[in-house]
């Protein structure tokens, strides 16, 4: 199943408090090889050098699954409210046009 992960604090998986910018590189490294391993199917980082809004859809078994994959990120966890499955990558295009759109909020 396709989880879309969405982010919107700065201090979150993506942007650590201690040292954002060692933050921001460790994790986006991450999350490129999780791509490379076919994982994650889409990264969608919003805002200037250090994003504001990420979104990240990865492939994966079960929620349990996806923190596991999060738990390797430094900075805070995501809560459960953060992580939603799709049916398929056709669902991850709506919820990006939606999200164009203002329909969605990150």
């Amino acid at each position: 199943m396709l989880y879309v992960i969405q982010s919107t604090t700065r201090d979150s998986v993506i942007i650590s408090d201690a040292a954002p910018a060692k933050a921001l590189h460790a994790s986006i490294r991450t999350i490129l090889e999780w791509k490379q391993q076919g994982i994650v199917k889409f990264v969608g980082l919003t805002g200037p050098f250090t994003p504001m809004k990420t979104l990240i859809i990865v492939e994966a078994e079960s929620h349990e699954e996806v923190f596991r994959l999060l738990a390797s990120l430094p900075g805070t966890p995501y809560t459960d409210n953060a992580i939603y499955p799709l049916i398929s990558l056709e669902n991850v295009e709506q919820y990006l046009a939606a999200l164009a759109r203002g329909a969605v909020s990150v």
